[in-house]
């Protein structure tokens, strides 16, 4: 009986649609390369944009907060009895 040489490579048996699936694999191979090259760029583009958005929450919470003081100012009894109403509230309900 005569023995067949056998290929130890993977990449040496093509059936049909296989390369179709090689070229795939290979694109995602050069997917993962280019975004290990490109991983600092990322982190740091990530990081300015949390910046961004850090300040865009801060700008927004001194807007509000000067609102609330601009509130206050201009009705102190309206706003004291506001604040005394929901506190009665929260304590008949903390009480239960």
């Amino acid at each position: 009986m005569a023995k067949t040489p056998v290929s130890s490579a993977v990449d040496d048996i093509v059936t049909e649609g296989e390369d179709l699936t090689h070229k795939l694999g290979r694109q995602a191979d050069d997917i993962i390369a280019s975004a290990k090259d490109g991983a600092d760029r990322t982190v740091s583009s990530v990081r300015q944009a949390v910046r961004e958005d850090v300040g865009h929450v801060r700008d927004k919470a001194v807007e509000h907060a000067e609102e609330a003081i601009d509130s206050i100012r201009d009705a102190p009894i309206k706003s004291v009895l506001y604040a005394a109403g929901i506190g009665v509230i929260i304590g008949l309900l903390l009480s239960r």
